[in-house]
């Protein structure tokens, strides 16, 4: 009999270490921005050097945008920008909706973290934004194997294209130059550039390195997109793309002051330097009343007037959006948007952690009422099963039946509360 309880016991132990502490791979992690609305989930396929990510992401709950028939229509929540960062040097991969499917190759084998950062806003309240980012660890390993002789591919040369240009407004016109500063390394061979306006245009660019200029029809915030179309050692076709913003003839003929919005940015670690590089009319002067900056992450600054620095520290690495508004009044009351995107270096973590505040921190395995649940019955295993098992030991008789019938129920008591602890203090 005491053999039997104490397999039983040793069964317990095992389940209430594996409920309780949350062991087992999960797919992605939330990182940040976590419960606001939006539920980050994908899915990696690797194959070789190259990796696949397949958007599962959905909307978790459309109570964050009060249903009504505003002057905007439905008030329902919109994807703005998903920014997927593949754990490497290159840029992100920006794409407009849930969904999409994305293939990446990389340079070298080895264990990547994938991140996929979701910014959206409700309809009727469009500058208003939210973030939520989710990780994923994967590992790109040779698909090659078998035995020694002559060399079987594992040799192959290797290269990737990536992606940059920087965008620019010639002040007061429907004028923007576009200067590519995109690297190729390896044997990557690029077989076509374009350059995409965001009004129904493109330009098409035969390497990189180019400059091209375009003129819109209309003022306003117009998006920039340069994809590239390569290939490494004649085999599939592959591509690498890059977004920017740009404001095109703010203020040019309003007759009175106006500011054409602008910064730069530079970073350190997950601090960014921001200065505002905001360029105001020279005559007449705007009257500038305050400047608004949005970080990407939820949270916002302000300043009273131009040629401020800020920094600001993350809590994660990741790709954020930054939007600067600046506003002014007068005879001609308006605004001005200048945004960028940035990318946030990622701190690689052990297997089983996240980074948070800068540090890397175990994942937590949340305080659902299963979570709850679950732990408390490991517990209940873990101490009740160890209760019975050491009552076991005492010769049963007559006499003392109660005294294991107490231990057992006593055991169980006691480790209702390690559970109630395991799932809302221990692991966090």
């Amino acid at each position: 009999m005491s053999k039997l309880f104490a397999a039983i016991g040793l069964v317990g132990v095992l389940i209430g270490l594996l409920v309780g502490f949350g062991v087992g791979p999960l797919a992605v992690t939330c990182t940040s921005g976590c419960g606001q609305g939006v539920t980050v989930n994908f899915n990696v396929a690797t194959n070789d050097l190259s990796a696949t990510v397949t958007d599962a992401s959905s909307f978790s709950a459309t109570s964050w945008c009060t249903p009504d028939n505003g002057p905007h229509g439905p008030n329902v929540p919109t994807v703005y920008e998903i920014a997927v960062s593949f754990g490497d040097a290159s840029n992100p991969l920006i794409e407009y909706s849930f969904g999409f499917t994305a293939s990446h190759s990389y340079l070298d084998y080895g264990n990547y973290t994938m991140g996929e950062t979701v910014e959206w806003f409700c309809s009727d309240y469009p500058s208003q934004f939210y973030t939520t980012t989710g990780i994923s660890q994967f590992t790109l390993q040779s698909s090659g194997g078998g035995g020694g002789g002559g060399g079987g591919g594992g040799n192959q040369t290797k290269g990737s294209v990536s992606v940059m240009f920087s965008a620019t407004n010639v002040a007061h016109t429907d004028l923007v130059n576009v200067k590519d500063k995109s690297t190729v390394s390896g044997a990557a061979v690029i077989t076509n550039i374009q350059v995409f306006w965001g009004d129904g245009a493109n330009t098409a660019e035969p390497s990189v390195g180019f400059t091209a200029a375009h003129t819109y029809a209309k003022t306003g915030t117009w998006q920039v997109e340069e994809t590239a179309y390569w290939t490494v050692n004649a085999g599939k076709t592959q591509t690498s793309s890059y977004t920017q913003q740009v404001q095109v003839g703010v203020g040019g003929n309003s007759g009175y002051g106006s500011v054409n919005a602008s910064f730069k940015t530079s970073s350190s670690a997950h601090t960014l330097t921001l200065k505002d590089t905001s360029v105001p009319s020279s005559s007449p002067a705007p009257n500038v009343s305050g400047v608004q900056i949005a970080w990407g992450d939820g949270l916002t600054a302000s300043e009273p007037a131009l040629g401020f620095t800020l920094n600001h520290t993350y809590s994660t690495g990741g790709s954020f959006t930054i939007a600067e508004t600046v506003s002014w009044v007068g005879p001609a009351p308006d605004t001005s948007v200048y945004q960028s995107l940035v990318a946030i270096q990622n701190i690689s973590c052990p297997a089983g952690q996240h980074l948070s505040g800068g540090q890397c921190v175990k994942n937590s395995v949340g305080t659902s009422s299963a979570n709850q649940f679950w732990s408390v019955f490991s517990g209940l295993l873990i101490v009740g099963f160890g209760a019975m098992f050491v009552a076991a030991l005492i010769p049963v008789t007559g006499k003392n039946i109660p005294i294991l019938a107490l231990a057992t129920l006593g055991g169980m008591a006691a480790g209702a509360v390690l559970g109630f602890i395991l799932g809302h203090g221990a692991v966090t």
